[in-house]
Parts: structure tokens; sequence; C-alpha cells
């Protein structure tokens, strides 16, 4: 927060210096030497916070939908496990345990 409030008075007060510097190509300099300033600040702000930028929220109510599709279809009976397939089977499989006990 303070980074940002230093680089935009520093970027304000750029072209005052770069005048006796490059002369009448200060505003393109300056134009220039802010973007890349302010474009580096903003990196360093979304590597700083991530989550805040990424759609998480989407990607959970993604999963969560596709869960609760799996639920349903293992209710109904309709999931067709690798152990119901006839191939010769390496590696783990899936254990199908009952939801709730009939009584």
């Amino acid at each position: 927060r303070h980074s940002s409030r230093f680089l935009t008075a520093w970027c304000y007060a750029m072209p005052f210096v770069l005048w006796p510097i490059v002369g009448d190509t200060t505003p393109i300099a300056a134009v220039f030497v802010s973007w890349a300033m302010l474009g580096t600040e903003d990196i360093g702000v979304q590597v700083e916070e991530p989550f805040d930028v990424l759609p998480l929220w989407q990607y959970a109510q993604g999963i969560a939908a596709s869960c609760d599709g799996l639920v349903k279809e293992a209710a109904e009976g309709t999931i067709t496990l690798s152990r119901d397939l006839d191939f010769q089977r390496t590696g783990a499989q899936v254990v199908v345990r009952p939801l709730c006990s009939a009584p």
C-alpha cells in the first residue's frame, strides 16, 4: 500500500527530473518508465496475494457440483467402477461401501 503511494508520487515527479536529461522526449520517456515501474509493482501485488486474483470460488463450485453428481449417480447405481470391467487390474482399486446400511 505504501509502496504504491510512493511509486505514484515518484512517477509524478519523474518528468521534472528527466527534463534536463532528455529534453523534448520527456513525456515519452516518463510514460515508458512509469509503465514499467507500475507493471512491476502490479506483478509484485499479484505474487504477494495470489488468492485475491485467482477465481477460486468458481473452482470450488465446480468441484462441489461434480461431487454432488457423483453422489447422486452412486445412489442411483449408475456408476461403472473399474471392478465391474473385464481386464487385468493393476494398482489400487476403488472400494465401494454403501452410504447407509439397510435395516
